[in-house]
């Protein structure tokens, strides 16, 4: 008799964690994300990129070139070869296996613009130290001086180029999780591989601390983020662009990760983060468990389906709530 109630006991426990395993892995399906003109279709270079970022506002971008002349000029020489702005139409940039690894594409407005910006940068007089390349309207840059960064260079002479899809199906699979139907137009899209000590790099030459983030990311096991930033990009960009530019702008971001944990066992792993992390425990007006983080003067909401994981990022609470229920698909009340 015992036997059988012990027998009994462990078919009804492992039918009981079956259950909350199928319900937990319960996942959003891959959709057709609205994303930035162009950005589907546009070839990477063949390196291997621990992050990209596509920007693309639908309209030439002024930047005051003041930006680029933080350096004197020497002593005797003559001012910058540049006009008091340029315009931008599109950027790439990717990142390499360190902060100081990188490369970008700038999508000018005209060849003559491009010209004075590489004019610029051989100067010496910029506080950007990078190889350059100009093709008509556009200048490729490749700053650090490891083998990755001569393997970009190369890539970038000989037009070895990949596509993201092919070269990157992770990346791609996680940006294919971003909302068909998001509040404002996408502006810029990307990817970034949550390498900690690099991924903290980045965000403190941005001026923002990650560290709590790339904490709970590393607690959550999740490898791979996309993101895309929505909203109207000023017609003009001044001399500074620090950490509340997004809140000056009043843009506003979503990202996207899918956690290593099965979805059963990521409630557990939130509720490990919140204990020791940045988190914020919150319930939203239509139910919604999310959590809160604040990284002045941005605020991020984060919440969870099945194992992946979405984020919003804005400049209040309100905004980030609003555009956390977009990537959820929840109707608001």
């Amino acid at each position: 008799m015992r036997q059988r109630v012990a027998r009994l006991l462990i078919v009804l426990s492992i039918g009981l964690v079956a259950l909350i395993a199928i319900a937990g892995c319960e996942e959003p399906t891959l959709g057709n994300p609205l994303l930035p003109t162009g950005f589907a279709d546009t070839p990477l270079p063949q390196a291997p990129l621990n992050g990209y970022l596509y920007v693309r506002p639908g309209h030439i971008t002024t930047l005051a070139t003041s930006l680029f002349t933080t350096a004197p000029a020497p002593q005797g020489g003559s001012p910058l070869p540049l006009p008091e702005s340029i315009g931008l139409d599109a950027l790439q940039a990717w990142g390499g296996p360190s902060a100081g690894s990188f490369g970008a594409l700038l999508d000018l407005a005209s060849t003559q613009e491009a010209q004075a910006v590489s004019r610029a940068l051989e100067s010496g007089q910029t506080p950007l130290r990078a190889w350059q390349r100009q093709e008509e309207d556009r200048v490729h840059l490749v700053g650090g001086a490891d083998a990755w960064a001569e393997g970009l260079k190369t890539a970038l002479q000989g037009r070895q180029a990949v596509t993201l899809q092919e070269a990157y199906p992770e990346a791609w699979n996680t940006i294919r999780l971003l909302p068909e139907h998001p509040p404002s137009p996408p502006i810029a899209a990307g990817f970034v591989r949550l390498e900690g000590e690099l991924l903290e790099a980045w965000g403190t030459r941005a001026g923002i601390s990650l560290q709590g983030l790339t904490a709970a990311a590393g607690a959550l096991r999740i490898q791979t983020v996309a993101f895309a930033l929505y909203g109207d990009l000023p017609a003009r960009i001044g001399p500074e662009i620090g950490p509340d530019f997004l809140a000056k702008a009043g843009l506003g971001g979503i990202f996207v990760g899918r956690s290593e944990y099965p979805g059963f066992l990521l409630s557990w792993a939130f509720g490990a983060v919140e204990g020791r992390g940045p988190l914020e425990k919150v319930t939203l007006p239509q139910g919604t468990t999310a959590y809160s983080v604040a990284l002045e003067p941005l605020h991020v909401m984060i919440a969870y389906r099945g194992r992946v994981v979405y984020g919003a990022v804005a400049s209040s609470k309100e905004q980030a709530q609003a555009l956390l229920l977009v990537a959820l698909g929840v109707q608001p009340g």
